[in-house]
């Protein structure tokens, strides 16, 4: 069945496999950048909705920017 996914949906099945383990902290490391646009921007504000209250460690590189982050270092 694994080998029938494509490589969006295989990385999808991976963001909801971590977030259905509820975990305290997430370590986000380019698991977005396969996504474009608006599909993008909705997965990312799922992984924040669902890990509200929670630590996210989101690891960018020097292209991307994000501004909703309580803390950037």
């Amino acid at each position: 069945m694994g080998s029938r996914l494509n490589p969006i949906q295989k990385q999808k099945i991976g963001i909801v496999r971590a977030l259905l383990k509820n975990p305290d902290i997430m370590i986000v490391n380019g698991a977005t950048k396969i996504f474009e646009g608006k599909m993008r921007d909705q997965i990312e504000g799922y992984i924040h909705q669902e890990m509200a209250g929670k630590c996210i460690v989101w690891a960018l590189d020097g292209r991307e920017k994000k501004s909703d982050f309580d803390q950037i270092i």
